[in-house]
């Protein structure tokens, strides 16, 4: 599925406020957090989610983002 299909399926066409994004994913970090997660990956998976929350485009961010 494409990243643009993805995020339209994810967070829909409309935009959120960064506050209630961000609370979105915290509440989703609590579900599907894995427990030895690292500070810096939580922080960062918050910072992603909370992005798409805003409507923002998935983008490689450098040599250590998953690539399909």
């Amino acid at each position: 599925m494409p990243t643009r299909q993805t995020q339209r399926a994810w967070v829909g066409r409309g935009r959120r406020s960064q506050e209630v994004a961000r609370e979105g994913a915290v509440g989703l970090l609590e579900q599907v957090g894995h427990q030895l997660a690292t500070p810096t990956a939580r922080a960062r998976f918050v910072r992603i989610i909370t992005e798409l929350g805003n409507g923002k485009a998935l983008t490689v961010r450098g040599p250590n983002c998953w690539t399909p």
